[in-house]
């Protein structure tokens, strides 16, 4: 997972893939972090090979976890939605998930309706 956001902010900033190391308003408390990572993934693949959820309910509780967390100084957000995307794709080769918004969200479209 540190190594995903290396990938997607490596060219930004020097820190990447560093957990956090400074207590801010959001996340667990610094010194839980990879105790609540390695949690996290744990009751991912939990849900996933005991098909305890619906696929999507259980992207969406792995997705809300790792933004819980929030191990990172920046980049929590784009960095935990490209997580769910690859683990949705682990339990469901074919998912919809598009967090690009895919269109317009204010007038009628088959994207919305979905």
């Amino acid at each position: 997972m540190r190594e995903v956001h290396k990938r997607l902010f490596g060219k930004v900033w020097d820190w990447v893939g560093v957990y956090g190391q400074d207590e801010k308003n959001v996340g667990v408390p610094v010194w839980h972090v990879s105790t609540e990572m390695r949690t996290c993934l744990d009751d991912a693949r939990y849900l996933r090979e005991n098909g305890t959820y619906e696929p999507l309910d259980a992207t969406a509780s792995f997705h809300h976890k790792l933004v819980w967390v929030h191990p990172f100084a920046n980049g929590n957000g784009r960095w935990a939605r490209i997580m769910a995307d690859a683990y949705r794709a682990t339990i469901d080769p074919d998912p919809f998930l598009d967090w690009s918004g895919g269109g317009t969200m204010i007038a009628d479209s088959d994207h919305r309706a979905r």
